[in-house]
């Protein structure tokens, strides 16, 4: 469905936050935290 939705670019951000969201927990930091990073290229892509 996000693919349908968003395409390609929204697939590799859907599995980009997955990841970071299962990493997150282990690196010993907060997932709003971690999410963070994910907010550069959406800006970069809808500018």
């Amino acid at each position: 469905m996000c693919y349908a939705f968003t395409g390609l670019f929204g697939l590799f951000i859907f599995f980009l936050s997955t990841v970071v969201g299962l990493i997150a927990p282990i690196a010993g930091i907060h997932r709003t935290h971690a999410m963070g990073v994910l907010m550069l290229p959406l800006i970069v892509r809808y500018i």
